[in-house]
């Protein structure tokens, strides 16, 4: 991909999983790869698929791995770290509603 095309995908797609709507991280998804058929196959963009299943599924712990193992690839940086940690801290366990 072109220039810093990869990165600003993966800020926008971060800030989408911020705003907890589902549907809306769906959708910057598919155009995500409406806009570049070759996004479907970058770290940074099957990063957000899995960080946005992490959200869906109430997993901290799923969260958590999927950003520690993109990280030993590829270092994200502060924004990224903090944003990434807010939307982690967001996240309740399934089990944690009913107490």
């Amino acid at each position: 991909m072109r220039y810093n095309v990869k990165d600003y995908l993966l800020k926008a797609g971060i800030c989408n999983l911020a705003t907890a709507d589902s549907v809306a991280m769906q959708r910057a998804l598919t155009k995500y790869t409406a806009m570049d058929t070759q996004v479907s196959t970058q770290r940074e963009y099957l990063l957000l698929v899995d960080l946005s299943e992490g959200v869906e599924a109430k997993s901290q712990e799923q969260f958590a791995d999927e950003l520690f193992q993109f990280d030993q690839i590829n270092k994200l940086d502060k924004w990224k770290v903090t944003l990434l940690g807010r939307i982690k801290d967001s996240i309740e366990e399934a089990d944690d509603e009913f107490a």
